[in-house]
């Protein structure tokens, strides 16, 4: 590979191991979805995820179309963005996203505590 092609692929597998997470599932939860999902030509192999994710291997187009059905995100998000005003917003975004599902983690917990009868941790009364 040549190094843009490097910087590609890293680039690629940091988005994929985002949505990888994002879904919470390791990378065998992934390949145990990718089984069952009947959308998606050829199943993936766990060891082939991790070599996308690492950015060892850049995943083919149609790869890249299946990766966005298991994930049921848009082709484009798992490509780099070219525009730099656009990679900032797409940063922005990814931000908020892990905000959101932190709190959305965070007051899960505290509701479970109470119905628990236990009190939730001060940072998280605010969530219950």
């Amino acid at each position: 590979m040549t190094p843009r092609e490097r910087a590609m692929a890293k680039e690629i597998g940091d988005r994929l191991r985002a949505e990888r997470k994002r879904h919470d599932w390791s990378q065998t939860g992934a390949w145990e979805a990718s089984q069952h999902a009947p959308l998606i030509g050829t199943p993936l192999k766990q060891v082939v995820l991790g070599s996308y994710e690492r950015g060892d291997r850049c995943p083919s187009n149609v790869r890249t179309w299946d990766l966005s059905l298991l994930y049921n995100v848009p082709v484009a998000s798992l490509y780099p963005a070219t525009d730099p005003a656009l990679a900032a917003e797409e940063t922005a975004v990814r931000e908020w996203e892990t905000e959101l599902a932190e709190q959305n983690t965070r007051h899960q917990v505290a509701r479970m505590l109470v119905a628990m009868g236990q009190s939730p941790p001060r940072s998280a009364r605010s969530a219950a």
